[in-house]
């Protein structure tokens, strides 16, 4: 990790849920392009594995132990990362756990818990940020949300709860900062499923099988420069894989029965996996934060795509419309020259 380095002081960001997965690959990506990061989370094993992968490599980082659920030490940690780092400018809510059951089979206490740190966790994050984002007339706040957030799908009623009331609170709040002509933006990604250690740390009620990754799952790269462009653009919304775009074109287009049945059927057995490496990381994290430290990455690598081109064409729209439009030009070319009358000599 090579970091980035500015003759003016670096602008800072907070990112919760920094030990492991997203929220780590997202603290180190800030990190080589010469931020500041801020890194919050209940567990400090964890925390300090990242600070240490940050500072080892030349950057700059602090730690504040919280857990998101709780408002006041969520702001207590908020307050000792800016009293070290400097006034944040960014603030990512990546923090977030899992439960896998049948909702009418499932833990009442397990469900509780996954609103309360991926919601109630995202709601306290935005809150302590713009209390001081809002004044300053500046910042960006950058919600995590899901491709499932657009179409709810078996087994995982909790998590989906959570990222649709994500969704609402991300849409209420934009109006209203539009309403007062603030200068802070809110910006929204949606990842598809990526290979990280969410699957090994959430909690499971599948009898007979562990938590699998959905197929046509990703790195979690990919997200992470989702959220870093979030962060330096005012741009509204990132969607990021081919599968949050499928999920949201086909709830919208295809019709509602149907698509419980179909989502139904294939979103129980692809969910659920019997591997013995699976099996083995098993690591729940729901109601405790783990006692080991965690990359980036699952146990599921090698069913996981390195990049999505949907990523590839978002970032970069420009160069998308003139591939697209060469391609037409060559096809039209070659049509009319099929279609063209044969010369006569």
């Amino acid at each position: 990790m090579t970091i980035k380095r500015s003759t003016r002081q670096p602008p800072v960001v907070i990112v919760t849920g920094a030990p492991s997965g997203l929220g780590k690959a997202t603290a180190l990506l800030f990190a080589r392009h010469g931020w500041s990061v801020g890194l919050i989370a209940r567990g400090i094993n964890g925390l300090r594995a990242t600070h240490d992968e940050i500072r080892r490599h030349g950057g700059r980082a602090a730690i504040g132990v919280a857990d998101v659920g709780d408002r006041d030490a969520l702001e207590r940690a908020a307050a000792s990362v800016e009293a070290e780092l400097g006034e944040m400018d960014v603030w990512v809510n990546v923090a977030g756990s899992g439960t896998y059951a049948f909702f009418d089979e499932g833990s009442a206490e397990d469900f509780d818990r996954v609103l309360l740190t991926n919601l109630t966790g995202s709601v306290n994050g935005t809150r302590i940020a713009l209390r001081r984002m809002v004044p300053r007339d500046r910042g960006t706040v950058v919600q995590v949300g899901s491709a499932i957030a657009y179409r709810g799908i078996p087994l995982q009623s909790a998590y989906a709860t959570t990222k649709w009331g994500l969704r609402g609170l991300h849409e209420s709040v934009r109006a209203e900062l539009a309403h007062k002509g603030s200068a802070v933006v809110l910006s929204l990604v949606s990842p598809p499923g990526m290979d990280t250690p969410f699957f090994s740390h959430a909690q499971s009620e599948l009898r007979g099988a562990v938590p699998h990754v959905p197929s046509g799952a990703y790195a979690p790269d990919d997200t992470a420069e989702a959220i870093l462009l979030a962060a330096t653009s005012r741009r509204r919304e990132w969607n990021v894989g081919a599968a949050s775009v499928a999920l949201l074109l086909a709830d919208h287009f295809l019709p509602k029965t149907p698509m419980d049945w179909i989502v139904g059927k294939l979103g129980v057995t692809g969910q659920r996996t019997t591997s013995p490496k699976a099996v083995a990381a098993r690591d729940p994290t729901l109601h405790a934060p783990s006692e080991h430290r965690s990359g980036t990455r699952g146990v599921f690598g090698d069913e996981a795509i390195a990049t999505s081109l949907v990523w590839q064409a978002t970032k970069r729209p420009a160069l998308t419309v003139a591939v697209f439009l060469a391609a037409a030009v060559g096809v039209s070319a070659l049509v009319a020259r099929r279609q063209s009358p044969p010369r006569i000599h």
